[in-house]
């Protein structure tokens, strides 16, 4: 393939592509991800309001590579006034969710492609960020080391690998946590597993939970944006006590990764802890995912400190973690630098 034969392109709208075409490169691809698919990308827009920045590399008119990018505040994470007031956003793939270049032919030429084109287009932006989730993204490394990109790891995932059945998994978990779901599977309860088919129930329970342990959620309509164009990729996980719904859980399903995602939490009362949802949902989507033949239940993401109890918790179920390994650049010096220094300062006596 010569080089004149590839056109680029940037792209405000996922929607100004082929969806078809994109979700074909990016099953195609071992990289890629259900976080990149044209749904995921487009309940973004809608549901998060956010502008984008996709950049595609084609051969005659049929996409070869592509970059979703995702724009969004860079959030101070120190009381620093001058910062405060000066534009701070960052160009991202992307978030929610991780990912980063999917290239199905021609590596070299294609990914210098995609990041010149990002290199051009700033458009405000103080750094642009890769954040890629699978191993198989580290074949870019050095080439991105050699444009100035640098690594950063804060956060991961805890994943199972489904190649025992139910019995042996349980054999890997902690004994807390083996001894807490046998107990909670004991219980008298009730539990589906199907499409998410109640959006305005689930976003209540999810928004409670999230605003119970300080959070701040995600708007009701990019749930319904993913329930809109993402449908056929979530999986609901209910579990009924007496008739009273005492907690939900929302997956994302990858085929092509053969990966059940573990995404929203949706436990919105504390009264409702005695009967051990928490246990009951992961154990039930972990045995349907072993049914159902997929390699991976991803736990969802993490920070990456072992004090962390959120981090202690998942380690529990006897998953490897994976990090979230975030390739950032800066785009603007003196902005950037300013940002850095206020992360560093804030990292050294928050982190310790």
């Amino acid at each position: 393939m010569s080089d004149t034969d590839l056109e680029l392109e940037s792209y405000d709208t996922v929607t100004a592509v082929n969806e078809n075409q994109w979700n074909n490169l990016v099953e195609q691809s071992d990289i890629g991800s259900v976080f990149q698919r044209y749904g995921w990308l487009r309940a973004i827009e809608e549901g998060l309001g956010r502008d984008v920045r996709h950049v595609v590399v084609a051969k005659k008119g049929n996409p070869v590579a592509l970059l979703p990018n995702i724009v969004r505040e860079l959030p101070v994470p120190v009381d620093a006034p001058l910062l405060d007031r000066l534009p701070m956003r960052q160009l991202v793939s992307t978030a929610p969710g991780y990912g980063g270049p999917v290239v199905g032919s021609d590596e070299r030429t294609t990914l210098s492609m995609l990041l010149d084109a990002v290199a051009r287009d700033g458009r405000g932006t103080v750094q642009h960020a890769l954040r890629t989730g699978r191993a198989g993204s580290l074949r870019y490394g050095k080439r991105l080391l050699s444009r100035g990109y640098r690594p950063d790891v804060v956060t991961g995932r805890f994943v199972l690998d489904l190649t025992d059945d139910w019995d042996g998994l349980l054999g890997t978990m902690s004994r807390s946590r083996r001894q807490a779901i046998r107990r909670a599977l004991d219980g008298d309860y009730e539990v589906s597993v199907g499409p998410l088919e109640d959006v305005a129930a689930f976003y209540d329970d999810y928004a409670a939970n999230i605003e119970r342990v300080g959070g701040d959620p995600f708007p009701r309509r990019f749930l319904t944006a993913l329930s809109d164009h993402l449908a056929d990729r979530l999986l609901a996980v209910t579990v009924t006590v007496d008739g009273t719904v005492v907690g939900r859980y929302l997956y994302l399903v990858d085929e092509e990764r053969s990966t059940l995602h573990h995404y929203l939490p949706g436990v919105g009362s504390e009264e409702h802890f005695e009967h051990a949802p928490s246990e009951r949902l992961h154990a039930h989507a972990i045995q349907w995912a072993l049914e159902e033949g997929y390699d991976h239940y991803d736990l969802g993401s993490t920070s990456a400190d072992f004090t962390d109890s959120q981090f202690r918790y998942k380690e529990g179920y006897g998953g490897r973690f994976v990090p979230t390994i975030e390739w950032e650049r800066g785009r603007a010096p003196l902005r950037w630098g300013a940002y850095r220094l206020a992360r560093d300062v804030y990292r050294r006596f928050a982190y310790e």
